[in-house]
């Protein structure tokens, strides 16, 4: 199929005004789309076909011709770079929402694999360029899903360049906990992915979320659920300057925490 070709009968574009929005049946528009996930944008106006990933099955590789975006409908992903020296770098853990391959690059910049078993939905990089061009509603939905991974990206760069061991995974888990609006955090991907997200070793990993659970910030409920038990101390531990937190105490948590060396938008929102 190329991508000039009709979008499926159901969801025909309706070129009657510079915002395009979705014919529905009886005619009108409808005009919550545009407010939905843009993975669900997508699917809904663009060809795409279904596909299941077992976990560790690979979904990009990097170098490979990039001919497909693709959406996570359920399950975890990794996305990640191979150094020189055969060191892995994972960028991001992209999840049910989020879109992989959302570049014009015609190589693929990196790779992607499923950490559990995942549902997708794959669209051809043709069809997502020409709708890119001609469909105002596409546009937004492609913009809006950059954006989640650019303060996605961003946030993970402060983490590296700004905070210690331990507050680098306190910083993760409240992530975690924010994206599901919820004080249990399930880690789909292993100790050792962790470690090559945030720049710290397996050991180090291991060592910062027992010190964290000693300090009474969170409790393992098994090896893979953990409970955020003081949300606002875990962030104003967080917080802290680095040479602070190393002898950080949660008694010292103060109702307001200490935001002024953190960006804005990097600030935690989770209940505590």
């Amino acid at each position: 199929m190329s991508g000039r070709e009709a979008l499926p009968a159901a969801c025909q574009l309706c070129r009657h005004s510079d915002n395009l929005m979705p014919a529905i049946p009886g005619g009108g528009h409808d005009p919550l789309v545009a407010a939905r996930p843009p993975i669900d944008v997508l699917r809904a106006l663009l060809p795409a076909s279904a596909k299941k990933y077992g976990a560790e099955q690979n979904i990009l590789l990097e170098g490979d011709v990039h001919y497909q975006v693709v959406g996570i409908v359920s399950g975890v992903a990794r996305c990640f770079q191979i150094s020189a020296t055969g060191r892995r770098h994972i960028g991001r853990f992209a999840g049910a929402g989020s879109v992989i391959g959302l570049d014009l690059n015609a190589v693929c910049r990196f790779s992607a694999e499923a950490i559990t078993n995942c549902e997708a939905v794959v669209f051809k990089m043709t069809s997502v360029k020409y709708a890119l061009e001609s469909s105002g509603l596409i546009r937004r939905a492609i913009i809006q899903a950059l954006t989640d991974e650019l303060a996605q990206k961003e946030r993970a760069a402060f983490r590296l360049a700004r905070l210690n061991a331990d507050q680098k995974v306190a910083d993760f888990l409240l992530e975690i906990s924010e994206e599901a609006n919820r004080k249990e955090v399930v880690l789909d991907m292993p100790r050792n992915d962790l470690a090559d997200h945030l720049g710290i070793t397996l050991e180090t990993v291991s060592r910062s979320l027992h010190k964290l659970q000693r300090m009474g910030l969170l409790h393992f409920n098994d090896t893979r659920r953990l409970t955020l038990t003081a949300g606002q101390a875990l962030r104003d531990f967080m917080n802290r300057d680095t040479s602070e937190a190393s002898h950080w105490h949660p008694s010292a948590s103060q109702p307001e925490s200490r935001l002024h060396n953190v960006p804005a938008g990097l600030r935690s929102k989770t209940p505590a």
